[in-house]
């Protein structure tokens, strides 16, 4: 069953309702709940000084009045009394916050936010309470408390060394089993009061049964109990309880409250926290093995970093570590818009929860004051915030870690095996049943002139590009938008139409340079809440109803029309909105991505223009194509720079490349090529301005990366490295995390570095992956954690998680961080797949 805690807000408001219900009693001077004062100290008492004491305080007392004690809030200023306990509608001061028409207005800067007038209404509602008040007015003046003399607080009774007192006298000898009933009865005398009977042996058992495991006795413990008369029979029947798991279970939840277990995470969507069960079972396991309590403390602190760490006596995996999970048990935002702000509430969550389970004080208070009574200052609490913000989140796989470790030097040992027998034969493996370098470098001469060619007799316009002559109703405006499986849009994004209605038009220029008959191919966008729209150019009607419905957003079927007779100049292209799928969310909107015009020349003139292309196995000309057309073409970066001879330019080189005659000559030529390419590549990133290389792997360590499991193994890849079963050879320089086996799991995370670029670029591919048992599949393994926040869910500005294929084809990737410009981040890879890798 999920449990969501309540915030603090929550509790107040619940304390309130109580408060409305006797009202008459709050302003009396009975002592307030701790929750009262732990919502006083975390939501009053920071509002007061930060917002009231500068002009009310003790240096300052505007209008007479002090808000720095209760008994001078009692008393009040010019105006009489601030507040009037249990009535906030009757108290100066919120009538003041609030803004009234009839009164001040304060804070005079500005009126506070509505969460915090409502926390001051709810505590002047439950009564104003104030730790240590006093109805009278402190001797100083209520100055605050003085020095901060420790030697003075550690004098209070709790914080002294247990003593062994003397029994106090009582008039029963004859009554009590122990030592500790003589306290008892000496107390119950002091009272006039006598001790209850002597429980019958069945009352007994049903309350030590219901004690120890939650549960009452059965029948045949009943019966067995009571026929056991030999001595020792209460003591065994104690040990038998003690030895139920279900003791276990019945203890464990009250420690759980106390470190406020949950398996959710509260706020608004509530989402569900990976695992917490796991932590759950870790207590109940280590109450029914009688852990000692000092093991039990130092697995939750630090369980991870224990040198000799306790295992589970079944599967043989790290128990100390599954402690430290109550660190993020806790209650969180989603999407929080302050990541500071957030990231401060999660610290003091987690401090507050650590002192009061631990050492049964609320240090929490300290965040921003020294305690008023308990040796607690402000400089302990971000001492322990420290602590907590030099430690890092992370899943940690359950499992027989030496075990795996064993394999994986087992497994480490056949690949240098295998790489000692394929040595001086790895570029046989490489190019066995696969175009070589030449060759894929020939047929791209080939489809660079087709691309020419049609470059030449055509034009490729993006239709968020394009200038919009007229719109009749609604918002026309680019929108960027993410590769989808299978490819990408062009230019990242599209011309998105929203807010029209049906009969709406929106009016486009589309540029003609040279006047000829040319065909014309839209592709347009489809998505579920998409209309449908009549297409016309030049006012012809080109398509009556393009139905731009699909249950995702997706390319629509391209639409060719024409030839069409154009002249040069500006044309007109509009679409219409006339309806909506039935199928379809009715938001009429719509979406162009690009506009080709195509001159109608004969396909005999154009094919003699183009080369033949070098023979490709289909799929590999089909990848080759598909990267010709979408990146080399619309860009028009194909064979301008081949004009100028006797430059030595790659472009030049690979020009004549294309032209050699079949045969040695050509391979050799090849190969100079491909080694010029790798040379100018290496120069080009070394040099390229503006652009720091974060990372290229090309070390012999990962240097400052933290390796966490034992997929990423303790290197990156050397040249000549085989993807474990598969066969594929990896170049030098990777993180790869299949080379052992695809079914290991770790991360790598990089040292903390100042976001200096707009940008992040990443070449990584994804090979395969499933789900791991019980958890569904991340959408991407590489995440960036800015300043420092990691427990973000689904960020609302997002763009913190790449979105990674699985077709282990290598790509850029883009990481616009330009919203983040001098922030201090972090990079995790992960590997959280059963059969899959990352590189």
């Amino acid at each position: 069953m999920s449990l969501a805690l309540p915030s603090t807000r929550c509790l107040a408001e619940e304390t309130v309702a109580g408060a409305e219900e006797g009202e008459t009693k709050a302003g009396t001077t009975q002592q307030p709940t701790p929750e009262q004062l732990e919502f006083f100290e975390k939501k009053i008492r920071p509002l007061l000084v930060e917002n009231c004491t500068k002009c009310h305080g003790a240096k300052e007392q505007k209008g007479g009045l002090r808000l720095d004690s209760r008994a001078l809030l009692l008393k009040g200023g010019d105006t009489g009394p601030a507040i009037v306990p249990g009535k906030p509608d009757e108290s100066e001061l919120i009538a003041a916050v609030r803004y009234g028409d009839d009164g001040y207005q304060m804070p005079p800067t500005g009126k506070l936010p509505q969460d915090k007038i409502d926390a001051l209404a709810a505590w002047v509602r439950m009564g104003a309470p104030w730790p240590g008040a006093s109805e009278s007015v402190p001797a100083d003046g209520g100055a605050g408390p003085g020095e901060f003399n420790l030697e003075e607080r550690a004098k209070h009774w709790s914080f002294l060394p247990v003593k062994r007192p003397d029994l106090p006298v009582v008039s029963r000898q004859d009554w009590g089993s122990n030592e500790i009933d003589r306290f008892i009865l000496s107390r119950l005398e002091q009272a006039g009061l006598t001790p209850a009977e002597r429980a019958d042996r069945l009352t007994l058992l049903r309350r030590a049964s219901f004690d120890l495991t939650g549960l009452p006795p059965s029948q045949q413990e009943m019966e067995a109990f009571l026929a056991d008369t030999r001595p020792g029979a209460w003591e065994r029947t104690i040990d038998r309880l003690l030895d139920s798991p279900q003791y276990g279970e019945r203890w464990a939840r009250h420690w759980l409250d106390l470190v406020r277990y949950a398996e959710t995470a509260g706020h608004e969507f509530d989402y569900e926290l990976d695992y917490a069960w796991q932590y759950r079972d870790y207590v109940v396991r280590a109450l029914n093995q009688d852990l000692p309590y000092n093991q039990f403390v130092m697995e939750h602190l630090a369980g991870d970093l224990l040198p000799e760490p306790r295992r589970n006596p079944q599967q043989k995996f790290n128990e100390s570590l599954i402690g430290t999970a109550f660190y993020w048990l806790g209650p969180g935002k989603h999407s929080p818009v302050d990541l500071r702000a957030e990231e401060c509430d999660r610290f003091d969550n987690q401090i507050d929860v650590i002192t009061k389970t631990f050492l049964g004080l609320t240090v929490a208070c300290a965040r921003c004051h020294d305690h008023k009574f308990d040796p607690i200052t402000t400089r302990d609490y971000y001492a322990l915030a420290g602590y907590l913000q030099s430690s890092r989140y992370r899943e940690a796989l359950l499992q027989d870690d030496r075990a795996v470790e064993q394999q994986v030097a087992q497994l480490t040992e056949l690949r240098h095996r295998i790489s000692r027998l394929t040595a001086g034969r790895q570029e046989e493996v490489l190019l066995s049943g696969k175009p070589s370098l030449t060759r894929l470098l020939l047929a791209s001469y080939g489809l660079a002139a087709e691309a020419a060619s049609e470059l030449s007799s055509g034009n490729s316009l993006e239709g968020e590009a394009l200038k919009i002559l007229e719109v009749t109703g609604g918002t026309a405006r680019r929108q960027a938008l993410k590769p989808f499986a299978g490819g990408s849009w062009s230019g990242d994004a599209h011309l998105w139409w929203t807010d029209g209605k049906v009969g709406s038009r929106l009016v486009l220029a589309v540029p003609v340079q040279q006047a000829g008959r040319y065909s014309l191919k839209l592709q347009l966008t489809s998505a579920p809440d998409y209309g449908q729209v009549r297409i016309q150019l030049d006012g012809k009607t080109i398509a009556e109803s393009v139905d731009l419905y699909s249950p995702k957003v997706q390319p629509a079927t391209p639409l060719t029309a024409g030839p069409f007779a154009l002249e040069a100049g500006t044309h007109r292209l509009q679409l219409e909105i006339t309806g909506t799928n039935p199928k379809a969310v009715p938001r009429l909107m719509a979406g162009l991505d690009s506009v080709v015009l195509q001159r109608d020349e004969s396909q005999d003139a154009a094919a003699a223009r183009r080369p033949p292309l070098v023979k490709l196995p289909e799929d590999a000309l089909q990848k080759l194509r598909s990267w010709v057309q979408s990146e080399v073409a619309p860009n028009g970066k194909v064979l301008d720079p081949l004009a100028k001879a006797g430059t030595g330019h790659l472009l030049e080189q690979w020009l004549s490349l294309g032209r050699l005659a079949a045969g040695s000559s050509q391979e050799v030529a090849g190969k100079k090529l491909a080694d010029r390419i790798r040379q100018q590549e290496a120069a080009a990133t070394a040099e390229r301005p503006g652009e720091l290389v974060f990372e290229s792997f090309g070390q012999a360590t990962y240097q400052n990366w933290f390796v966490t499991g034992q997929a990423f193994g303790e290197r990156p890849t050397h040249g000549g490295e085989l993807v474990a079963g598969t066969g594929t050879v990896l170049p030098g320089g990777l993180a790869d995390s299949g080379r052992v086996s695809e079914r290991l799991q770790g991360s790598l995370k990089s040292e903390t570095f100042e976001i200096t670029q707009p940008v992040i670029w990443y070449r990584v591919a994804r090979r395969g992956g499933r789900p791991s048992p019980g958890r569904q599949l991340r959408n991407g393994q590489i995440h960036l954690i800015v300043d420092g926040f990691e427990f973000i869910r689904s960020p609302l500005y997002g763009n913190l998680t790449l979105n990674l294929p699985g077709d282990g084809e290598y790509r850029w990737h883009r990481q616009d961080v330009s919203r983040f410009l001098g922030s201090t981040a972090w990079i995790e890879i992960h590997d959280e797949e059963t059969n899959g890798s990352i590189s």
